[in-house]
């Protein structure tokens, strides 16, 4: 019996393979059709911004080399779930590569300084300070949201953390 997920895939993307590649977090799909191929995640987390997310691929994706979101398909009531499609990039993620090949530090820095360039043109989620969630507590401080997630994951049930910081 064919899911609603794989009737989906079927409607939106004929001629294809399915194979799913990752079920870790999302259900993450590798689709090899007409367009050649790509990764079409299942999305099993609501609470995920994705035109959000979508803005800040496209963003980034101007500056430095990233895997570029193609679609994202929101949850209706014909099709419960979220669906993002984006480029199929095969290969290593980068802590593997990093672990396995030699790579000189100056090119890792150097990468390091261009995304965190390309993150200062990405627009606010949000005014104030808050998780990149939909539905996330929203804070005026950045030391108000920093204590208020101290508190909640570090500190133990019985004590607060106060933290003193100048961010």
């Amino acid at each position: 019996m064919i899911s609603s997920f794989e009737s989906f895939v079927d409607n939106h993307y004929a001629n294809g393979c399915l194979t799913l590649i990752s079920d870790t977090n999302n259900r993450v799909y590798r689709l090899d059709g007409d367009q050649g191929p790509v990764a079409i995640k299942h999305i099993t987390d609501p609470d995920i911004p994705l035109p959000y997310l979508a803005t800040v691929n496209n963003t980034l994706g101007q500056q430095i080399p990233t895997q570029r979101i193609i679609e994202v398909h929101l949850a209706t009531n014909q099709q419960p779930y979220d669906v993002v499609v984006s480029e199929f990039i095969d290969g290593e993620n980068l802590s593997s590569a990093l672990r396995r090949h030699t790579i000189e530090t100056s090119v890792v820095s150097g990468f390091l300084v261009e995304f965190i360039d390309a993150m200062l043109e990405i627009p606010p989620h949000c005014d104030g300070y808050g998780l990149f969630k939909n539905n996330a507590p929203m804070f005026t401080t950045r030391t108000e949201f920093v204590e208020h997630y101290a508190n909640r994951y570090w500190a133990g049930p019985a004590r607060s953390l106060t933290v003193m910081c100048k961010i």
